[in-house]
């Protein structure tokens, strides 16, 4: 009898300036097979799909040969890159030879962490009768980037992707309107669905009390500080956040801390020049600290692409679950927006220009909403038990229509 095995795939990942800093991206880290969200995703379903082998695999431009870990009960696997013309068309014919051993001796489902990925076309192109599974984690699809820069190659893709390659998917796990609309074109209404699939760790990302996480980080105990973290990039926003405290905020007293800043950033010098607090990547177990000293959380992408494809970010995620309410233009993409736009409202401003934002936050200071109503939005959708649950009706329903 075959074994049930579900295999994760992130896109290929590529060597950055910033791996020495960050243990995810180290060769020797048990996070390095792990990668990006498959690894959350493959922890966040195992429970609940006991009868499943769960594995996560990935090309990357950081090894040589094959490598492989099992980790929490997970096999990881990493495959050297091969690049055809440039890093957009990688690809490693070894890993689609061992897939098509995979596919004979088991039931297979794949997931793709991403959608829209020339690495993914090629996977749907190779096993037409493997279930797909596609997530969108952001990034805008091909005929979106057609629009806005009219390149001729953006648009014969999103042709070999509408007739090709989205055809193969099983199911997609969409988060905006923007990709619902065109993955609607070719997928029927059942095989799209929106409920999360990365559930928050509510364990680590707690409130903890403002003067405890002030005097933790050595952060002074009266002062109004607002908070981001991430890197300086503009898609992230980093450049209206320092804008708006520049014009609005620092002359009122208000301390604007970044973390998770660094030289490669496309920002950096903004950054550095600007006068703001701000640090280098921070450990994770402090992360509740920074959102719980925190009074405000600010998230402000303008840029049409992070808006319609982006989904709400994590951080933003995180720090409501911190008790830290936001100041957040992506909160649009919330799960059931519509019907939570009353408690949202309460707990986020989602600003449509900078004086929003400055308006925001002195409206936060002077009357800030409660911890509990924060936290309470995202238990609601983002526990790994709900997450898990739903996750692997979806699998199993799938499996159904295939065997």
């Amino acid at each position: 009898m075959k074994q049930n095995k579900i295999i994760f795939f992130d896109a290929p990942q590529f060597k950055s300036s910033r791996d020495a800093v960050t243990i995810e991206h180290q060769p020797d880290s048990d996070y390095f097979y792990m990668v990006g969200f498959s690894g959350l995703y493959a922890n966040t379903i195992k429970g609940s799909l006991p009868g499943y082998e769960i594995e996560v695999w990935h090309i990357d431009d950081r090894v040589d040969q094959l490598k492989t870990r099992n980790v929490n009960g997970i096999r990881g696997k990493i495959y050297p890159m091969k690049i055809f013309l440039s890093r957009n068309f990688a690809y490693n014919f070894s890993l689609i030879k061992d897939l098509k051993k995979e596919a004979k001796e088991n039931n297979l489902v794949f997931i793709f962490s991403g959608i829209h990925s020339f690495f993914f076309l090629i996977l749907s192109v190779f096993f037409r009768t493997t279930p797909i599974v596609g997530i969108q984690l952001g990034g805008a699809n091909s005929y979106f980037k057609y629009k806005i820069n009219k390149s001729v190659i953006s648009l014969i893709y999103s042709v070999i992707e509408s007739k090709i390659y989205l055809k193969n998917l099983t199911h997609a796990r969409l988060y905006t309107n923007a990709e619902k609309d065109y993955l609607g074109k070719v997928l029927g209404k059942k095989q799209i669905s929106d409920f999360p699939v990365l559930p928050i760790d509510f364990d680590l990302m707690h409130p903890i009390d403002k003067k405890i996480a002030r005097e933790y980080l050595k952060l002074p105990e009266n002062e109004k500080i607002i908070y981001q973290t991430g890197r300086a990039f503009r898609n992230k926003g980093t450049d209206v956040t320092i804008s708006v405290w520049l014009k609005y905020l620092k002359d009122k007293g208000i301390k604007l801390i970044l973390t998770g800043i660094h030289e490669s950033d496309e920002l950096f010098d903004l950054v550095k020049n600007s006068g703001v607090d701000y640090n280098g990547v921070v450990p994770r177990a402090d992360l509740p600290y920074w959102y719980s000293a925190a009074d405000i959380y600010i998230y402000p992408p303008f840029d049409e692409e992070t808006l319609n494809f982006g989904g709400v970010g994590y951080a933003p995620l995180e720090a409501l679950a911190c008790g830290t309410p936001l100041i957040c233009t992506t909160m649009i993409n919330f799960p059931d927006f519509e019907k939570n736009k009353n408690r949202i409202n309460g707990i986020c401003i989602i600003p449509t220009n900078e004086e929003d934002i400055a308006n925001g936050v002195l409206r936060f200071l002077n009357s800030p909403p409660k911890k509990e109503k924060c936290r309470a939005l995202v238990t609601d959708y983002f526990t790994k038990e709900k997450i898990g649950e739903n996750f692997a009706n979806t699998i199993l329903n799938i499996q159904k229509m295939h065997t």
